[in-house]
């Protein structure tokens, strides 16, 4: 019966994936959504993940939703351990960043059917990356 439980509140939560090659503003565009949703939400418990200081995890309750935020993608293993804990805790969203290296956690979110891998905007202008990370983060808001 376990089994049984956790594929039923898998299909219930809803994984939104920013995916892109390493330092491509994964996590920046994650934070700059993540500001813009605690214009109107509340965060629960927001807590530094490892030794970047811009990787966090964080619930927070949008517009009568759980939303889970778990921005350090570049750790395959901590990611897919991510999305099976906010799984359990019956989360409606989980928003995260996958490095495009990895293969197991594209393979982890085909277990979330309502679920969308974003593709990264990337630029090699300096002076761009604001504007694609901005682009990206009101991507993954449309996706809400």
């Amino acid at each position: 019966m376990g089994g049984f439980l956790r594929c039923v509140i898998g299909e219930k939560m809803k994984i939104l994936m920013l995916s892109g090659p390493g330092s491509s503003g994964k996590t920046t565009s994650l934070n700059l959504l993540y500001t813009q949703l605690l214009t109107v939400g509340k965060s629960t418990n927001k807590q530094q993940l490892g030794a970047n200081q811009n990787d966090f995890s964080d619930v927070v309750n949008y517009m009568n939703l759980q939303i889970a935020f778990f921005t350090m993608g570049d750790y395959s293993t901590y990611l897919i351990n991510a999305m099976k804990n906010y799984s359990s805790q019956s989360m409606d969203i989980l928003i995260c960043a996958c490095n495009s290296k990895f293969v197991k956690p594209y393979k982890e979110i085909k277990k979330y059917p309502n679920s969308s891998i974003i593709q990264k905007s990337i630029t090699i202008i300096k002076q761009d990356e604001f504007v694609k990370n901005t682009i990206d983060a009101n991507v993954l808001f449309n996706l809400i």
